[in-house]
């Protein structure tokens, strides 16, 4: 939709490595991360906007990027964004169950020594 808005002015280029697409990187994080890119830049014909989505860094790398209040590195392998949350769980062996608004192949879950911090995070609006 806001490629239909900025027409020529406004480019995505997204160019992530396939391998990565089973790490859970989520659309609705991807969607966050260009209504930010877009909200704090200028778009005008004289000034267009590139934004480039690129998996050259390593998941520790794109979290230190990333708004603290907003995402949380759950795993090594997954970052959630709070927006996406439904709600939490106990798990097996007290690990937090976190339930998304949209469906994903795999459990999200924080580990029991994360579990209080976690909570926390997300209590803090």
């Amino acid at each position: 939709m806001m490629l239909m808005r900025y027409e020529n002015n406004l480019r995505i280029i997204y160019n992530v490595n396939e391998a990565y697409n089973d790490n859970q990187i989520l659309p609705f994080s991807i969607q966050t991360l260009i209504e930010n890119a877009i909200k704090h830049n200028v778009i005008t014909t004289h000034q267009p906007l590139t934004i480039e989505i690129f998996s050259d860094n390593t998941i520790k790398d794109i979290y230190c990027q990333l708004d603290p209040q907003q995402f949380y590195k759950a795993n090594r392998q997954q970052i959630i964004n709070r927006s996406v949350i439904k709600d939490i769980s106990t798990w097996f062996g007290n690990k937090v169950l976190i339930n998304l608004k949209i469906s994903v192949p795999q459990k999200i879950t924080i580990s029991k020594g994360r579990a209080a911090e976690f909570k926390k995070w997300l209590a803090n609006n």
